[in-house]
């Protein structure tokens, strides 16, 4: 069942990057939008006026104060890139730290990618690295109460596909070590939009099968929707919306579909408002399912 309607604040960053306003003005946006649950990116945990304990209570208190709550934080990570130059150790310490930031706004999850790894490296290796560095950070979020949420995007590489990743998180068997699918595994290509990035020209790999999406759900209490570009009808042409959130509807877990309008980064629609793009995806995503304001209770 879909439980409620979150927001990234990555849907609105255009306006930090292009006008200059506050963490604290996207806030006010988001409150304004109808949304009360968002996810916070690292690109505004590490900004000075954040660091160190007094400033993520300052955050809190800002977040607290606009009727919001957070539902995760997001850091980028490269597990295996990572312990390729240094220890183990270190990356397991950066994500305790990581785990510890979370907990201290009062987050549900600590989302986070795998990465790519390296060239060369053994595929058995990585996956018996990737279950060393959880087995050691488990306890951490076990002690803290915040559970590691695995992004995964797109239909490609070796460690961080959908299927990669579900199969990570079913040798634990751990509330504590769910799976965030990202609606991008799903895309497909079209005529306006082929499946590449501007920070990855070449075409990657094609959609993942809807029963794929499903084989995930039992895992994820969170799901990433992310949305490029709305037509005229208000309709996102670039994703199985229909399929997925009907199999959204047809699960008998609970989940938050947390809202990621990328369209305004340079290789899509840069010149569109992000604002008003974001309330039309939050428009779409109602139209779907969704009662009231972001509150959504359907019984199966």
């Amino acid at each position: 069942m879909l439980k409620s309607l979150a927001l990234s604040v990555w849907s609105l960053q255009q306006l930090s990057l292009r006008d200059g306003k506050s963490l604290e003005d996207i806030l006010d946006v988001v409150a304004g939008l109808g949304i009360t649950e968002i996810e916070l990116n690292e690109d505004y945990l590490r900004l000075p006026a954040y660091r160190g304990l007094t400033g993520l209570r300052r955050l809190r208190s800002e977040i607290d104060g606009r009727g919001l709550s957070l539902l995760s934080t997001w850091f980028y990570t490269d597990f295996l890139g990572a312990v390729r130059i240094a220890p183990a150790s270190e990356l397991v310490d950066q994500l305790k730290e990581y785990l510890a930031v979370a907990a201290e706004l009062g987050a549900r999850q600590l989302t986070v990618p795998l990465g790519d790894g390296y060239r060369g490296l053994d595929i058995a290796d990585g996956r018996r690295a990737l279950v060393e560095i959880f087995r050691a950070v488990l306890p951490a979020a076990q002690d803290l109460g915040v559970r590691i949420g695995i992004e995964t995007g797109r239909a490609e590489g070796l460690y961080h596909t959908p299927s990669a990743v579900l199969a990570l998180v079913k040798t634990f068997d751990s509330n504590l070590l769910r799976i965030v699918p990202d609606f991008e595994a799903w895309r497909h290509a079209t005529s306006d939009l082929p499946l590449q990035h501007v920070e990855a020209q070449a075409e990657t790999a094609g959609p993942a099968p809807i029963s794929l999406f499903e084989e995930c759900l039992p895992f994820a209490p969170i799901v990433h929707a992310k949305l490029l570009r709305l037509d005229d009808e208000g309709d996102e042409p670039h994703y199985p919306i229909e399929r997925l959130l009907a199999a959204i509807t047809r699960s008998p877990y609970p989940h938050t579909l947390e809202i990621e309008y990328e369209g305004w980064v340079p290789d899509i629609d840069p010149s569109l408002d992000c604002v008003e793009q974001t309330a039309r995806c939050i428009a779409l995503l109602r139209r779907h399912g969704a009662l009231g304001k972001d509150r959504v209770e359907i019984e199966t």
